[in-house]
């Protein structure tokens, strides 16, 4: 999972974060914040909340309190998806995104990407809401345009080898 670079604080509960993996965005921990019994309810108070900074060993958020958040369950909330509630959830969500997510998550719109890939805005709206299988050629494409690379893995078990050449 993608670790925290950097914070800051946005007002009420909501941090800006930047990951690891040259990803953003903006977090907004209220329902966190205002549900989870123990601890965390000390957050709750805004001058506590506002001094949030990153833990550049664990590659968190933390504040001056010593309470801390999982980075996968802030990656999350930056981008929209569902919280993890189990290290395979996040495992699985660490691998699993739309070409739309991906887009999303790199800050672009639709029509900066068609631009880049020479195409029309609907040409890449379609492509992005494609249920159907695409050329691998299409998908690394796509993900350059984004600043991404593409590996290809093939996996048995607990064997993961990265393909080359393709």
């Amino acid at each position: 999972m993608s670790r925290i670079t950097n914070v800051e604080h946005k007002g009420g509960f909501r941090l800006a974060l930047e990951f690891s993996d040259g990803t953003s965005g903006i977090a907004d921990l209220t329902n966190l914040i205002e549900t989870t019994p123990g601890p965390i309810e000390s957050l709750r108070d805004p001058k506590m909340f506002a001094t949030a900074h990153v833990d550049a060993f664990a590659g968190t958020v933390c504040w001056m309190n010593g309470i801390d958040i999982a980075p996968d369950t802030l990656y999350a909330l930056a981008h929209g998806m569902k919280r993890p509630e189990s290290f395979q959830e996040t495992q699985e969500q660490a691998r699993e995104v739309t070409l739309r997510e991906l887009r999303a998550m790199s800050n672009l719109t639709q029509v900066e990407v068609a631009r880049e890939l020479g195409v029309t805005q609907p040409e890449l709206s379609r492509l992005e809401g494609r249920r159907e299988d695409f050329k691998v050629s299409t998908i690394r494409k796509f993900v350059r345009a984004l600043g991404w690379d593409l590996e290809l893995v093939a996996v048995r078990g607990s064997r993961r080898l990265t393909l080359r050449g393709f």
